[in-house]
């Protein structure tokens, strides 16, 4: 197989392996300098941002990080078109995903906040399971050491957290979007380091041309739609270029999603997307084509927009000649009623689907999964409670707290609210392993 080249995406991988803050921002073999003044100058160019908190924190380190509005991996484009993380935050919605990119691995920055994702539409929809109340990020706390830190693959990054305070004058979708702008901005000020420098690993991907003799895969991307819940165009939540909205379903290539087309909330574990990098390297290997990224908006009210939503998947899955699909989603309850449709639509339409998900705690007495269709012939799950409730982890107590002093945890839909004090033990986490981080095994007989 010849590449295409201007249609690929080249990684550059910069890995990171000690941060500290230093008088300059700058990166020397694998160890990088952060300039406190300098983030300071990035995050404060926003007159919304009243205030700013920075501090790092390590892998190993007894500590606990809280309040999480996203984990994001600074990379930058040094050829092709656009810009990272496109349309994240006001950034240009040029499409992405072929050029040159450089990536840190190892560090993120990471922006803390108590304030809420978005304001509840109903008085009577139930508080999502947050460290800042209501409706707050996913994977909203992790430890950078022991079960706490296995159970994320955040516990092996070094993060700088951004603590800031927003106006409160502001509407609740400007506060967010102040917060993950100045994070962008901070970003791209660590990823500017590798502008003159060596990488130490290039990679070079994409989905074309065609091989022959091989099946045609898709990956079909079901995401919460934060529309539902706050009846709002520009809710904080996973955006598709820069879009929280509910939408019919997209055709992205999948190099696009390494180039951040998917960012907010989840950011680092989409442009890190074991399901994205895989299907990618098979290609490469000439082993399947992977012919696309597929992305289903969830949480819709009706049942027929639902049916609507995986019925266009199927077809968009079928007109690009797919074989076989792999399904995965970020969320719970409701939304699975657009997963488990999505899974039928497709093995309707003659394609062989792969569900990757979670399972219900089994203590709840009721199915591993909401509705488990017949269709549903191949399922691989990611723990129990990875996309439902929680998976109780046993998380000993911590010397260090960065973020929030307290944390909520919700320990099921039957379950109250607990509000415990952050460095204290805690007998749940909110593990989400939507895409296969994680590295247990089990097998059933």
């Amino acid at each position: 197989m010849t590449p295409v080249v201007d249609e690929m995406l080249r990684l550059n991988t910069f890995r990171v392996g000690s941060v500290e803050f230093g008088a300059d921002t700058s990166l020397e073999s694998g160890a990088l300098s952060v300039s406190l003044d300098q983030v300071n100058s990035a995050v404060r160019s926003d007159p919304r941002i009243l205030g700013l908190r920075s501090e790092l924190v390590h892998p190993g380190e007894s500590a606990r990080v809280t309040a999480i509005k996203d984990v994001i991996e600074p990379r930058v484009k040094i050829s092709g078109p656009g810009q990272v993380y496109p349309g994240a935050a006001g950034r240009p919605v040029t499409a992405v995903g072929t050029g040159a990119t450089n990536l840190m691995s190892g560090v993120a920055v990471t922006p803390l906040s108590p304030i809420k994702s978005y304001v509840l539409s109903s008085p009577a929809e139930p508080a999502a399971s947050a460290a800042g109340g209501a409706a707050g990020p996913g994977s909203n706390l992790f430890d950078m050491s022991g079960p706490g830190a296995e159970a994320s693959p955040y516990g092996g990054l070094h993060h700088l957290c951004l603590i800031m305070e927003v106006s409160p004058s502001l509407h609740l979708d400007d506060q967010n979007e102040a917060i993950h702008a100045a994070a962008l901005r901070v970003s791209d000020l660590l990823a500017a380091t590798t502008l003159h420098a060596e990488p130490d690993e290039t990679e070079l991907l994409g989905s074309l041309p065609l091989n022959e003799g091989v099946p045609g895969i898709v990956y079909v991307a079901c995401m919460n739609s934060p529309q539902h819940y706050s009846n709002s165009l520009s809710a904080y939540g996973a955006a598709i270029y820069g879009l929280t909205r509910q939408t019919p379903p997209w055709a992205l290539r999948p190099t696009e999603i390494l180039d951040g087309a998917i960012c907010g909330s989840y950011s680092w574990q989409m442009v890190n997307n074991p399901v994205t990098l895989g299907l990618l390297r098979r290609h490469m290997a000439g082993e399947c084509n992977f012919l696309g990224v597929i992305t289903v908006r969830t949480r819709w009210s009706a049942q027929w927009e639902k049916n609507v939503q995986s019925n266009q998947a199927a077809r968009i899955a079928r007109d690009l000649g797919a074989d076989g699909a792999i399904v995965t989603w970020d969320a719970g309850g409701n939304d699975f009623m657009e997963v488990a449709r999505v899974v039928q639509a497709c093995e309707r339409s003659g394609i062989g689907t792969v569900l990757l998900t979670g399972e219900e705690d089994p203590g709840n007495e009721g199915p591993a999964l909401l509705e488990p269709l017949p269709e549903m012939t191949a399922v691989v799950s990611s723990g129990i409670g990875s996309n439902m409730w929680f998976e109780r982890t046993p998380m000993p107590a911590v010397d260090r707290v960065v973020g929030t002093e307290q944390v909520q945890l919700n320990l099921g839909p039957n379950e109250p609210l607990l509000v415990l004090d952050s460095y204290s033990e805690l007998a749940t986490l909110q593990s989400e392993d939507h895409y296969g981080f994680g590295f247990r095994s089990c097998f059933s007989y």
